[in-house]
């Protein structure tokens, strides 16, 4: 990797996250991103979910986490995936901005609050991951979630097609020390309560630095691979995708 395109990349970043990013150009929300694009997608991540757990296991999730939620145009599937769940997203780079004016944080929130109207405890937060108070978030009223025993109910945390290498990382406009897929492991690792871990990763390789990372941390990751057959016409990917999964018991 070349010094300068790292520097470059950084710089970029902090801009966008802390000047440009910060000016909301237009007031209030976008209506959510809908479209024939949109359902086919949310049907890639339902297959996802599918994939990598049985229904009565998702049914036992009180709360989703997901970690790297770009404008969130999934979060319906997630909803429908785990049909008693909460669903927190969590997007570090809410600062890109739309033809539409509208930044990546404004159209995720705009999903947020569609399952909010359909009745469903939802929001989102732009910050790094690893900087969040689990417990606090997780406590949080709004999402119906301020009980004890909603606490130490499953939490499910949702990874799709995380950086692992520096490489993407970079060429997505990200610093490189946001490709260390460990450490995101290692914060959801620490919250309270019985866990369950989803991944997705593009290519083998990919998964094998994942399944890496499960297994210093103590998890024996499962790995299914979808084949571009399976999901031909929801997801626009010629190369098989590799689902890792794992469980947690309560700390």
């Amino acid at each position: 990797m070349f010094p300068f395109e790292n520097t470059l990349t950084r710089l970029q970043f902090r801009l966008r996250r802390d000047v440009f990013g910060r000016i909301k150009v237009r007031p209030g929300l976008p209506a959510p991103v809908a479209g024939a694009g949109v359902e086919r997608e949310r049907g890639f991540y339902s297959l996802v979910c599918e994939k990598a757990f049985d229904l009565e296991t998702r049914a036992r999730v009180a709360l989703v986490w997901d970690i790297g939620c770009r404008n969130w145009s999934y979060a319906r599937a997630l909803a429908a995936a785990f049909p008693r769940a909460n669903l927190i997203g969590v997007e570090v780079d809410g600062g890109r901005r739309y033809w539409n004016l509208h930044r990546r944080m404004d159209m995720a929130a705009a999903h947020a609050v569609d399952l909010v109207r359909h009745g469903r405890g939802a929001r989102c937060v732009f910050r790094d991951f690893r900087e969040l108070h689990l417990e606090s978030l997780a406590a949080d009223p709004g999402l119906g979630a301020g009980d004890s025993g909603r606490l130490r109910s499953i939490q499910a945390f949702g990874f799709f097609f995380p950086f692992v290498s520096p490489r993407p990382c970079v060429r997505w406009g990200l610093p490189p020390d946001y490709a260390d897929f460990r450490s995101l492991l290692e914060h959801a690792g620490n919250s309270a309560g019985p866990k369950i871990f989803l991944s997705t990763h593009q290519g083998e390789w990919e998964a094998e630095i994942a399944s890496k990372a499960y297994l210093e941390m103590g998890l024996e990751p499962r790995e299914s691979v979808l084949q571009p057959t399976e999901f031909s016409g929801l997801w626009p990917s010629p190369h098989p995708v590799h689902v890792l999964s794992a469980a947690s018991a309560a700390r």
